[in-house]
């Protein structure tokens, strides 16, 4: 006669690998749990439904796991409770219900974690939990966006020294260039800044706008100094510079000394 059962006994021994240590003897209340499992079966009436199962993450029963099943029915209530549970678990209900494994074999990949308040009908457990406190997914998200932000700060920081170096280059090739033309016109320039041969070439008669390349006119305008103003301002150095005499005679113009560190070869 008990040879009659074995098929259907040896077909229960899946779940008697994970039943036989018996249900945990929890008390009714409220836990922080972990989601650990969540996947679709068809009950014995052809009924779907989501077998559960939350890990006790906190207190006298940490690490002891309660199972229960969700039912789904079709029916807006039932499907309502479906959605509402998915998206307090800090997910977003999908647009098919076709998708619904991908959604659960996800929510149990990222850990959640929730509070929430074991009941009992008779032998049957259930536990119904609340909004989800933290998620891997959250914690991830929040870990790549400061790595964005980080990637993005060294970025800029790369830039801008790219452009400084690059505006230094630009200086310090603008600066031999100057002093090469100062050159040009007779006069030592390898220790003198550029303010130093600004001031000698603006005293020296012979450089004039006609004397000039534009690339060179746009040179010096560069430094600060516009040729196309030189004229009037060369009048108005000599009259500032006019020797007069103890009797009020004016003698001829002089040219100023140029104590700088340029000088003429």
């Amino acid at each position: 006669m008990a040879k009659g059962f074995n098929a259907k006994l040896k077909s229960m021994n899946k779940v008697w690998e994970s039943g036989k240590e018996g249900i945990p003897l929890i008390p009714a209340g409220q836990y922080m749990f972990q989601l650990v499992a969540a996947e679709l079966a068809e009950s014995q009436n052809g009924n779907l439904m989501i077998k559960r199962s939350h890990t006790v993450i906190e207190g006298e029963y940490e690490g002891d796991t309660i199972r229960d099943i969700m039912v789904l029915m079709d029916n807006e209530m039932s499907l309502g409770f479906l959605s509402q549970w998915i998206q307090d678990m800090g997910f977003e209900a999908p647009d098919s219900l076709e998708t619904l494994p991908e959604v659960l074999a996800e929510m149990v990949e990222t850990d959640v974690t929730y509070s929430g308040k074991l009941t009992y009908d008779g032998d049957y457990a259930r536990v119904r939990p609340g909004v989800a406190i933290s998620t891997e997914v959250e914690e991830e998200e929040d870990e790549e966006e400061i790595e964005d932000e980080e990637i993005e700060d060294e970025e800029v920081e790369e830039d801008e020294e790219i452009e400084d170096e690059e505006e230094e280059e630009d200086e310090d090739e603008d600066l031999q260039t100057l002093k090469d033309l100062a050159m040009n016109f007779g006069y030592d320039t390898e220790d003198a800044s550029a303010e130093e041969i600004i001031a000698t070439l603006k005293s020296d008669s012979e450089v004039t706008k006609e004397s000039m390349t534009e690339d060179e006119v746009e040179l010096l305008a560069k430094f600060g100094w516009d040729l196309n103003k030189k004229k009037a301002k060369i009048t108005k150095e000599k009259k500032s510079i006019q020797k007069v005499s103890t009797k009020g005679k004016k003698t001829e113009p002089v040219k100023t000394k140029i104590k700088a560190k340029v000088k003429r070869k």
